[in-house]
This record gives C-alpha cells, structure tokens and sequence, in this order.
C-alpha cells in the first residue's frame, strides 16, 4: 500500500483558543497489487499553494547577518505542473504548520547570531586576564639600605640588568643584605669603581721621555680640541716638549684650527697627507718628548676609511692610542663606535663633552664591557682647563649624585 496525504479526520482540543495545525496521515489505500502505486509527494508552490511533485520538495534556508523576518523566507522549488490540491486537504492549515516550523528555524538562528555577536564584544571590550606569576620573572626587592643608590642609578639610565648586577655585587662587599646605608654606598662605589677602571697616577708622559700619542674616533667627538687640549697640558703644566702631527686633511678647517693652536702654544706642527709623510715628519720632530698625532675622524660603519685609518696608524707606530667617544652620544652610537675603533689597537678610552652628557649610565656600560680603563675627560671648550685625568673625574660619584 502507498502512503497518501490526507487531512485528520480529528481536529485537535482547543484549550487556549489557538488553531493547532492539522496533522498529517498515511492510511492505507486499495491499489491493484499488479500495478505498484507511485507515491505521492506535496511540496509548496510559489505563492505558498500545496501543489503536487514528482521530487521531495526541498527548503532552503540561508544565514544572514540580520535574521530575516519567517514571512519573508521563501521556498526554493523547481519549477513543475501544479495539480489541484487533493481533496479534503486542509491547505491553510499545512501552510501555517510550515511558516510556522520555518520561522522557529530563522528565530533559532537569529537568537544564536545575536549571542556570538555579544560574546565576540566582550571579548574585544574586556580587560585582558591577569597573567599567571610564572609568565616573566619576579624581581627581587632592593634591600633598604640599597633603595636611594639603585634609585639614584636608575636616574642616571644605568640598564636595569645592570644595576641589577650591581646590587648582587654591591651586597657581596657589604657581606649583608642589610647593612648601614654609609657601608651600602661605599660597597656600591667600589663596585662602579671596579666597572670604570682609570688609568693610574704617574702613567703620563714626562720631560725626557719619548712618547707617541694618537687619538682615533668617530666624527664630531672633537678630537682635534682635545689633542690640543692634551698638547697644552703636556707643555703647559707638566713641561713636555710637544710636537703635533695633522692628519687630518679631510674635514675643512681641521689644519688651520690645529696650527692655531700650535702657534699659541709655541709648538712645531706637521701635516701628513699619506703615511708615506709619516717617517720625515717624525724625523723633523725628534727632539720633542711627545708627538701628538690628530687622526681623520671616520664614521664608526665607514669600514673602508678605518682600515686606511690602520694604515696610517701602523706607520705612526703609537705608544699609546686614546679612542675618543662622546659621551652625548646615544647607547647605540657608543657601542657602534666601541666594536669599530676597538680592532685598531686603542689603549684607553677619552670621554669628550662630559658637560654635555643628559646621564652617564651609557659610559658606565661602555666602561664595563670596553676592558680598557679610562685615560681623560673634557667637560668643556676651554684649553687646557676642560680636559683632566679620569680618575680625577669623579664618574662614580657622579653616577651616586654626588
């Protein structure tokens, strides 16, 4: 027997005075046993009429951002010959029953979008979690009587792994974590002492002693006021015979400012060109104690010009090589001008523009890492009176605020 759709012969009890919709049956129906009956299938029409098909009607139904409305959603049917609806079908009725059981669907869908939408808000609006305690490393409390040094450093842009460093070093010389705040500071100056190392006493030249001296560094560190600063302490105040050497042909008015200066200071003066000049200017020079040779500034990622720089060193053959960094200058440029000038022999480091310096916590690293001890200092344009011995600087006082 095939199925057949007819309307139910019960109609449901009203209680709430609401039309239930009909309900659907498959009575059996007489059919020749010779003949197989077809079964008979509905779907719905383009205006929402019951019309017979020979394939199962299919609905569909597609997401939208907005949910639309359950009247507005439509069927999708191919197109075929619409017979009259069966007799005694309640076609209202399965109309209903389908907007009905469509428009659930469409609702459903709608309530689930709108949920996602505000879940997606919040988690774009909320304060991010709280993240967990092992996600980066707890530091240390400072000890108090620690606190005004390591605060006093962190001031002056010392690194926090350093200063950090320093602490630990600092509390190892004090043999406490809680020590007088008088012997926290002494053991954390010795400490900074011990990081920027000075050239001694009595390592300067002195009259009767043959010394050659070169100064190496970046552009506009102001070597050439420096050496002849150097050239007038040396003259001037401790009695060398000086005599000065211009290498610098490069940069314009580098000569004429250099022989001013040795004019003033009644001082010889050479200019070389090549290190081929080197060896007769030296002769001419003999009789000084101290020649003072001043170098081309060169830009710390020129490596061409440092290795013509080399040249010219390796025929001076100095006794001594300052390599001159200012210390206005950025971290970065410090340490890029350190790893350039480094490889060409320098004996010390010569800190210029000290005066001009918004912190000495870069020279404090470049101190530690460059192993060289300090030489001199400039704090000023004034010659020979702005330029001294770094271990009468103060630099680790001053790294304290004294």
């Amino acid at each position: 027997a095939a199925p057949s759709l007819e309307a139910s012969s019960s109609e449901p009890s009203d209680t709430s005075g609401d039309t239930e919709p009909a309900t659907l049956s498959t009575p059996s129906a007489s059919v020749d046993p010779e003949v197989p009956a077809r079964p008979r299938r509905y779907r719905l029409g383009p205006d929402g009429e019951v019309v017979e098909s020979s394939s199962a009607s299919v609905v569909e139904v597609k997401p939208e951002t907005t949910a639309p409305e359950s009247s507005d959603v439509i069927a999708s049917v191919e197109p075929s010959e619409a017979p009259a609806a069966p007799a005694g079908l309640d076609q209202s009725a399965l109309e209903e029953a389908v907007r009905q059981s469509v428009g659930a669907a469409v609702e459903g869908l709608a309530v689930e979008m709108s949920r996602i939408r505000l879940l997606a808000e919040q988690a774009s609006t909320s304060t991010p979690a709280v993240q967990p305690s092992n996600a980066a490393p707890v530091v240390p409390a400072v000890p108090a009587a620690f606190e005004d040094a390591m605060a006093r450093l962190a001031e002056q842009d010392v690194p926090e792994p350093l200063r950090r460093e320093i602490l630990d070093l600092a509390i190892v010389r004090a043999g406490s974590e809680d020590p007088a705040e008088e012997d926290a500071r002494e053991a954390i100056l010795q400490v900074l002492r011990s990081m920027l190392p000075c050239v001694v006493e009595g390592a300067e030249p002195t009259p009767g002693t043959k010394r050659r001296i070169a100064l190496v560094g970046p552009t506009g560190v102001g070597k050439t006021t420096t050496l002849a600063k150097l050239a007038a302490s040396l003259r001037l105040e401790r009695g060398c015979t000086v005599g000065l050497l211009a290498a610098d042909t490069y940069r314009i008015g580098a000569v004429e400012q250099l022989r001013s200066y040795a004019r003033m200071l009644d001082i010889p003066l050479r200019v070389i060109r090549t290190p081929d000049d080197v060896g007769p200017a030296l002769e001419a020079l003999d009789d000084c104690d101290v020649v003072l040779i001043d170098t081309p500034g060169r830009s710390q990622r020129d490596k061409q010009n440092i290795s013509e720089l080399q040249e010219l060193l390796a025929a001076f053959a100095p006794d001594e090589t300052h390599l001159a960094l200012s210390a206005a200058a950025a971290p970065k440029v410090l340490r890029e001008g350190l790893a350039a000038f480094g490889g060409i022999g320098a004996d010390t480091l010569l800190f210029t523009k000290l005066d001009e310096a918004a912190s000495l916590g870069p020279l404090l690293a470049i101190g530690r890492d460059a192993g060289r001890p300090i030489g001199w200092v400039t704090t000023g344009q004034g010659v020979p009176d702005d330029l001294g011995p770094a271990r009468d600087a103060g630099l680790p006082e001053k790294l304290l605020g004294s």
